[in-house]
C-alpha cells in the first residue's frame, strides 16, 4: 500500500510540470490597423489592445519560465518576436498618423490675434 502510494507520488510529480505548462495561455495578438480617418477613441482602443497583449505576453513568458525549465525557450522566443512585431507596427501606425496630421493643410478661417 505504501509502495503504491510512493509510486503514485513520484509519477504525479513527473507529470505535474507538463500539466502546469498546459495552463500557460498564449495570448493572441491584436490586429493593428485603423480606418482612413481614425478618431481619438479608435486610436486609444487600439493602444489599449496592444498594451493588454504586451502585459499578457509578459505573464505568458513568466509562466513558461516557471513551468518549463529550459524547454520553453523556443515558445518564449516566438512570443517575444510577436510582441515586438505588434509594438513596431503600432508605433509605425501612430507615427504615420502624426506625420499625416502635421502635413494636413488647415481648413477654415484663421484669425490673427495680437496682444
Amino acid at each position: 500500500m505504501i509502495r503504491k502510494f510512493g509510486l503514485a507520488v513520484i509519477f504525479s510529480s513527473m507529470v505535474l510540470p507538463s500539466l502546469a505548462a498546459a495552463r500557460c495561455d498564449q495570448p493572441y495578438a491584436p490586429e493593428v490597423h485603423l480606418a482612413a480617418n481614425p478618431t481619438k477613441e479608435q486610436i486609444a482602443t487600439l493602444r489599449d489592445d496592444v498594451q493588454t497583449f504586451v502585459a499578457a505576453s509578459d505573464l505568458y513568458q513568466a509562466c513558461l519560465q516557471k513551468t518549463m525549465a529550459g524547454g520553453g525557450a523556443a515558445l518564449i522566443a516566438a512570443n517575444q518576436k510577436e510582441k515586438e512585431r505588434v509594438c513596431k507596427l503600432f508605433n509605425a501606425l501612430v507615427g504615420s498618423l502624426k506625420q499625416a496630421t502635421a502635413q494636413a493643410p488647415v481648413s477654415g478661417n484663421v484669425e490673427l490675434v495680437s496682444r
